[in-house]
């Protein structure tokens, strides 16, 4: 039989040697992929890693402050500021919101808390001046809570507590420029800061009031009109 021609020997060596170079390249190019998804999964592991390091932080913190809060006997509500002091009522958790609580103030600069009332029913905080309606809840046999209104007093920005009221008929109206408006035995007055004295404004009650810096403005009855006035 005649032997197979060289040429086709060296052209199927030629073709082993490319297909052996192609099964190098292609190992090479296997070998890459393998590292960058190695380097990849490592990335993606290290950065679930990071992640769940990262995550667990708040939920652990947020854990205890929940579990810090289901502990607490005391809830904090219903801040005010004027700039210069912060107030807000304090009472137990186990009261009604809405009930007699004490009334909390501090300076914004920082300092000890002052604790004004421990039977406040509403307070406002304007211009300096705190003002509130005090009062105090009893319970009969049948377990209904009743308050009864004692007064309405007044802090400066010094921190003096006046009584501006001992009557339960007290209606606060609202506070600004140094100025507190009320209501008492139908009639609405003035008291002033600065001088600790009251003066009557009106000889009845209005319907709506509003006041803006030493501008009293309100309304009378069903009537649309406003009127206004200064307070001095």
């Amino acid at each position: 039989m005649p032997t197979p021609a060289p040429t086709v020997q060296r052209g199927a060596g030629k073709l082993q040697r490319h297909q052996s170079t192609g099964r190098r390249q292609l190992s090479r190019q296997h070998l890459g992929r393998l590292r960058g998804s190695q380097q990849r999964r490592q990335f993606l592991l290290l950065g679930q890693h990071r992640h769940r390091h990262l995550r667990r932080v708040p939920v652990e913190f947020g854990h205890e402050v929940i579990g810090q809060a289901e502990r607490r006997t005391t809830r904090s509500i219903y801040p005010q500021t004027d700039g210069q002091r912060v107030a807000w009522s304090q009472a137990p958790t186990s009261t009604t919101v809405g009930g007699p609580a004490s009334l909390v103030a501090q300076a914004l600069s920082g300092g000890a808390q002052t604790v004004l009332s421990t039977g406040m029913i509403n307070f406002t905080l304007a211009g300096g001046v705190l003002a509130w309606i005090e009062g105090t809840t009893s319970v009969n046999a049948q377990g209904i809570s009743t308050t009864t209104i004692t007064g309405l007093k007044a802090s400066n920005s010094g921190g003096t507590v006046t009584t501006i009221s001992p009557t339960s008929s007290a209606t606060l109206y609202g506070v600004s420029g140094g100025h507190v408006v009320y209501g008492l035995q139908n009639k609405l007055y003035d008291w002033n800061a600065t001088t600790a004295a009251s003066s009557l404004l009106v000889d009845t009650l209005p319907s709506l009031v509003m006041i803006s810096g030493n501008t009293l403005y309100f309304t009378l009855g069903s009537s649309q009109t406003v009127y206004q006035l200064t307070l001095h």
